[in-house]
């Protein structure tokens, strides 16, 4: 039975839409340095936007969009690690992007990124060559009409920064739930941690005690 990420994957490919969280393209040379850069930057705006996917092999018409053939297509390129190759060059910091080559139910073969949110810091670019729309030193966000491009208003830096934080205080939580999980699955270390609020560990009871043999000294 498929699972219910497939079940995502294939509800993309089937029923294809631009919108904030998902940018799709048509079948590109991914051999082309200039290109590559051009998809860092979709990646890249998609990870700064919380995450999201990218969809590859569809044209678009003016009903929608329309399947295009992969039959010339050098799907090498489109690899899980081709596709993070194009990070390693292109992000600061880098991040890895999960891909999947989806049949769809008309039968066209399509790939589709899945790009993670969850970021700490805002993703900017770098190393983008004469040519590509992709600028150095820059953060790429999401805005309607599934445009890629740069905060140019204080509402957007501070929509990408409060998402950043968001993600860090998210982070502590998440550790402290597993804190509070592995305290509730030991016995032993609630017995430990009830003895240490109740003051009679022993090491308490030793400071106690010597202060008792020893007035007015304190332990070291």
């Amino acid at each position: 039975m498929p699972s219910r990420y497939e079940l995502e994957l294939q509800q993309l490919v089937d029923h294809p839409d631009e919108n904030l969280a998902t940018e799709i393209k048509d079948w590109l040379d991914l051999s082309d340095r200039v290109i590559r850069a051009d998809v860092a930057k979709e990646l890249i705006a998609l990870a700064n936007h919380g995450g999201g996917y990218l969809l590859f092999g569809f044209s678009e018409a003016a009903d929608g969009w329309s399947p295009s053939p992969s039959d010339q297509v050098a799907l090498d390129h489109y690899s899980q690690d081709s596709i993070n190759d194009i990070l390693k060059r292109h992000a600061e910091p880098v991040f890895e992007c999960h891909t999947a080559h989806i049949t769809s139910s008309a039968g066209t073969l399509h790939v589709v990124v899945r790009v993670p949110g969850g970021h700490l810091v805002p993703i900017r670019s770098r190393g983008g060559p004469e040519g590509s729309r992709l600028s150095d030193h820059q953060y790429y966000i999401r805005r309607p009409g599934a445009e890629s491009a740069p905060p140019d208003n204080a509402r957007e830096w501070d929509e990408l920064i409060a998402r950043c934080v968001e993600n860090h205080h998210e982070r502590q939580l998440e550790s402290f739930r597993r804190i509070i999980a592995v305290m509730q699955a030991s016995p032993e270390v609630m017995s430990e941690l009830s003895a240490l609020a109740a003051g009679d560990d022993p090491l308490t009871k030793w400071i106690e005690q010597s202060r008792e043999r020893h007035p007015g000294t304190e332990p070291l």
